[in-house]
């Protein structure tokens, strides 16, 4: 019967028991003896840095960022000139390869069969032409000996020595030897044209059987494997690809507005990410064509050589377009625990860590987005949290 009542009372109790609590906690109670946010002081006993540091502002470019892919300068994709199948691939992946090195080795026994057909052929037209070369002579020595006949006969005809029908005949011998010599003459042009024909097939044979082994065109590495022992390489279709050794560069897109701040052999900064390093890039081409949906055009800067920059990997190539000022601290004066980063800096007769905001490192050193001000002097080395 009084179960209302009780439970009315027991709300009162614990209501008044959380305004307490909430009472207690806003006087710090709770919080006693931590340390504010934003510095962390170091205890008097510390000993001094090694080394101090005044920041000052300096003076930076202000560049605009155009983001872009590293890319081999001279990239050739490998195909098969004949079809054939494939019996042998030489190379993997990122393996190193020098110019005329065998890559892939194709079927080459239809081509050694074509090869020695076309060889047959050109001895069957060698001896074509040697028998019109004795054909010919055979109608030369006739037309000779019927054109002397009948000259004597014409002689003698003139004489009134012989009949009208004895000249006719020694004409119509001399007739039929000269038009056999002329036959002669075209059988051996055929002969001789047979004959090149024969040594242009076996030329091409020759060549066919070539392209069954596949050389590098050039130094470089094995970008990409796209083929099997097994497979049918067929002409136009590629099997491997070949990026031209340590000739690299970046192809980057930067809006239309700043064409007019870059030219061929312009020194510009490309800042590598995944390596975090910065080189310096010659821009050797801009191509003239702007994207009519982005407004960019394509710049392409050729990059020194790195060790672990790959084709493909991100990289930012910055344009420069004015100056700012920045803080620049070295590297060693910033700690880090865990995603939190401080400086030490002098307070007054002591040292306190202050909380910091990083930018882009600029070599070894890095920019102070926040929690420095121009003036402050910082420390590094000898002291030990």
């Amino acid at each position: 019967m009084h179960t209302p009542s009780l439970l009315r009372t027991l709300s009162m109790i614990l209501g008044l028991a959380a305004l307490v609590g909430i009472l207690v906690y806003q006087t710090g109670m709770f919080t006693r003896g931590r340390i504010k946010p934003g510095t962390t002081p170091l205890p008097a006993s510390i000993q001094t840095p090694e080394t101090t540091l005044t920041v000052t502002p300096q003076v930076l470019p202000l560049c605009y960022t155009g983001v872009g892919t590293i890319t081999a300068r001279t990239t050739a994709d490998i195909a098969a000139q004949v079809t054939a199948k494939i019996t042998a691939i030489k190379v993997h992946p990122g393996d190193r390869v020098k110019q005329d090195d065998i890559l892939v080795v194709l079927d080459n026994r239809p081509f050694k069969s074509r090869m020695d057909q076309a060889r047959q052929g050109l001895l069957a037209a060698e001896a074509m032409r040697s028998q019109a070369d004795q054909a010919i002579k055979a109608a030369r020595a006739r037309f000779d000996q019927t054109r002397s006949r009948y000259k004597r006969m014409q002689e003698m005809f003139a004489s009134r020595t012989i009949s009208s029908q004895d000249l006719e005949v020694a004409q119509a011998e001399y007739l039929q030897a000269q038009a056999g010599l002329e036959q002669a003459k075209q059988g051996l042009e055929a002969a001789k044209a047979q004959r090149n024909r024969s040594r242009k097939m076996l030329e091409e044979a020759a060549i066919n059987l070539g392209f069954t082994t596949i050389k590098a065109p050039m130094d470089g590495d094995v970008a990409r494997r796209l083929a099997d022992p097994g497979d049918l390489a067929v002409p136009g279709q590629p099997l491997l690809t070949i990026h031209a050794g340590e000739q690299l560069r970046i192809e980057a897109v930067i809006r239309e507005g700043l064409m007019g701040r870059v030219a061929l052999g312009q020194s510009v900064p490309v800042d590598i990410a995944s390596l975090n390093q910065t080189a310096t890039g010659i821009i050797e081409e801009i191509v003239p064509t702007a994207d009519p949906r982005t407004r960019t055009f394509m710049v392409k800067a050729a990059l020194p050589e790195m060790p672990g920059i790959y084709p493909g990997m991100f990289g930012r190539l910055r344009i420069p377009v004015g100056q700012r000022k920045a803080l620049l601290v070295p590297r060693q004066a910033i700690k880090r625990v865990g995603q939190l980063e401080t400086v030490l800096v002098r307070e007054g007769d002591h040292w306190e860590r202050i909380f910091v905001t990083t930018g882009p490192a600029m070599g070894d050193r890095i920019e102070i987005l926040s929690g420095l001000n121009p003036g402050d002097v910082i420390g590094m080395g000898g002291i030990h949290d």
